[in-house]
């Protein structure tokens, strides 16, 4: 679902590591700004 919203790939050993919301946020923020990086 994350994915589709911010059309983004969350890799599974990214998604191991977000046991709560707070760290679903803050690791869907790490990679739109790595997608925002790399579109640039």
């Amino acid at each position: 679902a994350l994915e589709e919203e911010f059309e983004i790939d969350i890799p599974n050993e990214e998604a191991a590591k977000m046991k709560s919301v707070e760290e679903a946020i803050h690791g869907v923020e790490e990679l739109l700004k790595e997608k925002s990086s790399a579109s640039n």
